[in-house]
């Protein structure tokens, strides 16, 4: 009886000891979601009055980017529709760290795209690149398997192209392998670059957009799952 006693209450401690350390890490999570949360919401508010500017440091030298405004729909200028574009692998981060970051912006007031409720079943890529120019702020979140994906990759070309602000997020990898095409980024560039049906000029301005994002301040989340 003795041993059973003792049997339960270990095991009775080691799942309590689990529990608590899936709660725990459950919370880290959400911590950082809504942190990240926080941040874009303080770029947007820091600024309403149009006065200071968001610095962010970078390897290469100090970044700087404009001021961000937020205003309701009714009093958008120059046709903007979203707010927010975001730019994501849906296979790392849609149903989780994405899906929270959309739903949280959309809670606040911050008219956000997301290709899973704005972009109707068969619509091109072309349809893609023009809700990136109806969007004020362009947000990539790069991941593992961000670079894998064409559109991905054409989607932060184009908010270079068109001159948008942008806040990049770097899930889980960091900031030098989306400006060097390291890491994970390495080999999907490989397996573009071998693919003989990928246009050369094109490859080479994904390549160039990626650096350019890559230098700029933005937000980092390492050892995190979608």
């Amino acid at each position: 009886i003795r041993k059973m006693m003792i049997f339960a209450a270990l095991f009775m401690v080691l799942f309590i000891v689990v529990l608590f350390g899936h709660v725990f890490l459950q919370r880290i999570k959400d911590f950082l979601q809504e942190d990240v949360l926080r941040m874009l919401l303080r770029q947007f508010s820091a600024n309403q009055n149009g006065n200071g500017r968001i610095k962010g440091n970078t390897e290469e030298g100090e970044e700087v980017l404009e001021p961000l405004t937020h205003s309701p729909s009714s009093q958008r200028a120059g046709g903007s529709e979203f707010d927010v574009f975001l730019s994501f692998r849906g296979e790392d981060t849609r149903k989780g760290f994405t899906g929270h970051l959309h739903d949280g912006l959309q809670e606040r007031g911050i008219t956000t795209f997301i290709d899973c409720e704005k972009l109707e079943k068969g619509e091109e890529i072309n349809k893609l690149l023009e809700y990136i120019e109806r969007s004020k702020i362009f947000v990539p979140i790069f991941s593992q398997h961000f670079a894998e994906s064409k559109w991905c990759l054409k989607e932060v070309t184009k908010s270079v192209e068109c001159g948008k602000k942008i806040i990049p997020v770097f899930f889980g990898i960091e900031p030098s392998d989306v400006r060097n095409q390291s890491g994970p980024f390495k080999s999907a560039f490989k397996d573009h670059e071998i693919n003989k049906k990928q246009d050369e000029e094109e490859v080479r301005k994904w390549r160039e957009a990626l650096k350019k994002v890559g230098n700029l301040s933005g937000f980092t989340l390492k050892d995190m799952n979608g």
